[in-house]
């Protein structure tokens, strides 16, 4: 994302357009799962849909919170938290000091909720209809 931020918004959305369709596609052949649990037992299928969302979850939360305090938030967890495990928790608590939001419903929108949200979706939909098919 950051290369594409250097291209301009535009250039972004079309990269974030470009994974909702990946998802879409690989989502269609193995649901995704949980983002808040390990993929033991997970199909290769289903780790690269639940990957996906996974990834559009971080640009998610970049839109939200925006991109410095969600690089400040990643910075802090990785110099507080260093070489100790790091759950959602971390994520959540380090996120909403950094840019002063509640994240609670939107953890709870990707996390447990299976599926992309709807406005999210809708967010990006307009630079998904320009994006070049392959």
């Amino acid at each position: 994302m950051i290369a594409a931020e250097g291209r301009g918004g535009s250039e972004r959305a079309r990269m974030v357009a470009t994974l909702i369709d990946r998802y879409d596609e690989s989502s269609a052949a193995a649901p995704d799962k949980r983002l808040m649990e390990p993929p033991v037992g997970y199909s290769r299928a289903e780790r690269i849909s639940t990957g996906y969302r996974g990834a559009l979850f971080v640009v998610a939360l970049e839109d939200f919170c925006g991109h410095d305090n969600l690089r400040t938030a990643l910075r802090d967890i990785i110099h507080d938290r260093a070489g100790s495990d790091t759950g959602y928790e971390e994520l959540r608590a380090a996120v909403e000091t950094a840019s002063g939001k509640d994240l609670a419903e939107m953890f709870r929108a990707w996390l447990i909720r299976p599926g992309i949200p709807d406005d999210f979706r809708v967010r990006y939909q307009e630079a998904s209809s320009t994006t070049p098919k392959n």
